[in-house]
């Protein structure tokens, strides 16, 4: 009788663990879910300290619970640098800057092979770690990038260069490849290279959305909406590159699509 009182006390344990488990799993997913799209917010509204600082929040919680992402170092690095510009002083914004940097280093640094594979749904799509961790990155040293830095610009090539050499790169959705070419056209443009890189990225992000436009209602919104926003951007910046390099070489097929 005893050993099967233990037997039953045992399952009974064993069922609660289990369902402890499985609810910090889903809280955890819900907890990101909910941390990226106030992050998303973050950056559309960059003046709003209320919103950047809620999405601080919700990824120190993460971080507590898994402290060497690299995924949520990179966002909360990311959002470091944009709590800079709250700061009354000089040293106080070069504080959040360099502490924002810091924590996107620590997370390239922290990416392993596994993170190719490993997958988070970011927003309403299944993503890899590395690729994430490294969009984020790029956007975050573009944002704050000076011109007069070569260490910048010598740190954005090195992580364009990882991204697209990156085995996961292959399989990601075409969002992401539109955005990688708007991402090395924003850095030609910082080069001063207009004509040239900058005009070919653009042309080829807007090659993509086109492409895609086909089977869009094959990709979720989330996607949908990304490869709309690199077109949009794309083609503002192709026309404005047709006036000001004066070149017929720039293809109109694909711009007035969007």
């Amino acid at each position: 009788m005893k050993t099967c009182i233990f037997f039953v006390l045992i399952g009974l344990f064993s069922n609660t663990w289990a369902n402890s488990q499985n609810s910090e799993i889903s809280d955890d997913k819900m907890l990101l879910t909910l941390a990226h799209k106030i992050f998303e917010q973050s950056l559309v509204r960059q003046n709003d300290e209320s919103t950047i600082q809620a999405a601080l929040h919700k990824f120190k919680l993460l971080l507590s619970a898994d402290p060497k992402n690299p995924l949520f170092l990179a966002y909360q690095g990311s959002i470091y640098t944009l709590m800079s510009q709250f700061a009354w002083l000089p040293w106080s914004k070069n504080r959040y800057t360099k502490e924002g940097i810091n924590k996107i280093k620590e997370a390239l640094q922290n990416l392993k092979s596994i993170h190719d594979s490993e997958q988070l749904n970011v927003g309403e799509v299944q993503v890899p770690i590395s690729i994430e961790t490294r969009v984020v990155a790029i956007d975050t040293f573009l944002r704050i990038s000076d011109p007069n830095s070569m260490n910048v610009f010598g740190a954005v090539k090195a992580v364009l260069y990882d991204l697209y050499w990156s085995p996961a790169f292959k399989i990601v959705p075409p969002s992401i490849h539109a955005h990688f070419h708007i991402q090395a056209a924003t850095l030609a443009h910082q080069e001063n290279k207009p004509c040239e890189e900058e005009k070919l990225h653009l042309q080829k992000s807007l090659d993509i959305a086109f492409a895609a436009d086909k089977k869009l209602k094959k990709w979720p919104k989330g996607v949908r909406e990304k490869l709309e926003k690199s077109a949009k951007t794309a083609k503002q910046q192709l026309e404005k590159l047709k006036r000001k390099c004066k070149s017929k070489s720039i293809t109109t097929k694909s711009i007035n699509k969007y």
